[in-house]
């Protein structure tokens, strides 16, 4: 990809087992295992680790995703049968609960890298958000400009206040059907973090795994992304 053309896009635990020890009751008696009995030993299932940031993304899809099922507000945004169409199939899917939820956090580093130019820092502040949302904008492009048009109808932005995030983060919400869901949460001053929902067709991934997600990226943008699960 032209990194350029991208920025011009714009924007259990563990679980018990049950073991035969070989103990009566009222009888302090040691006595070995019987032979046909045998000790289940759980592995520790590992869990994603919660992740507020995830959580506050996950308020965002909900709202978009209102958006999506609003006739009234397709009706006032778009004229268009195509657009609409379009909206009408994302509206469709169920945005209820996430297959997974995947996170990366996006350093100064990635952002050089969409530009292949090294930025002053104080630059670097100016276009960070704009080249953070040209991340999800331009891998909704290459399916078109209708779906483009369609997805920034039913895009929404706000902000909240968390210190904790002071490197711009990315959210894969993935769903099972047509559309998953991209978040970005881009920190400014004072702790303010602008968070961006995108609806994302699944098409537009190699799979829903974190590798594919990650290879998407690195093949569709150059970009160099590592996620991990995270739980909402």
């Amino acid at each position: 990809m032209n990194k350029r053309i991208a920025l011009a896009a714009v924007c259990s635990a563990l679980s018990l087992c049950t073991l035969t020890t070989g103990f009566t009751l009222k009888n302090t008696t040691v006595r070995p295992p019987e032979a046909d009995h045998g000790v289940i030993v759980s592995q520790p299932t590992k869990m994603a680790a919660l992740d507020p940031a995830a959580t506050k993304g996950y308020e965002l899809v909900t709202k978009i995703s209102k958006l999506a099922k609003s006739e009234d507000y397709i009706k006032l945004m778009s004229a268009s049968p195509e657009i609409n169409d379009i909206i009408k199939k994302i509206a469709d899917g169920s945005y209820t609960t996430p297959v997974s939820v995947y996170r990366a956090d996006i350093s100064d580093e990635n952002i050089n890298a969409l530009l292949d130019a090294e930025l002053s820092s104080d630059i670097t502040d100016i276009v960070r958000p704009s080249l953070v949302n040209s991340l999800p904008i331009y891998l909704i492009s290459t399916e078109g400009s209708s779906e483009l048009a369609a997805a920034s109808i039913v895009t929404a932005s706000e902000t909240y206040v968390d210190s904790a995030i002071t490197n711009p983060v990315m959210f894969v919400y993935n769903y099972d059907g047509d559309y998953s869901v991209i978040v970005t949460e881009v920190p400014g001053t004072d702790g303010a973090v602008t968070t961006t929902a995108y609806f994302v067709k699944n098409s537009v991934f190699k799979g829903t795994t974190k590798d594919d997600i990650t290879d998407t990226f690195k093949e569709k943008e150059n970009v160099i992304l590592s996620f991990m699960e995270v739980r909402y």
